[in-house]
């Protein structure tokens, strides 16, 4: 690897040691963990949603759904 590639990792691992310190010292109890200090923007909170259901859409709706109709429906299918 070059010495560009070794950089790279390098500033990528000081940003995650940084971020991982930080919220070390901003977390003081679990429900700070687990609730993020009750602290979340509404787009952080849609955004976790979407990317929720449109996981479970994907990993449970579309076997069923090529099952049901058959792949060339799945590709043929407008949605």
């Amino acid at each position: 690897m070059s010495a560009l590639d070794w950089l790279v990792i390098l500033a990528y691992l000081a940003v995650m040691l940084y971020i991982g310190y930080h919220s070390m010292k901003t977390v003081k109890t679990d429900e700070d963990f687990v609730l993020a200090g009750r602290n979340v923007g509404n787009i952080y909170i849609i955004l976790s949603l979407f990317a929720s259901f449109t996981g479970l859409s994907g990993l449970f709706g579309t076997p069923q759904y090529v099952y049901e109709y058959g792949i060339p429906h799945e590709y043929l299918s407008p949605c």
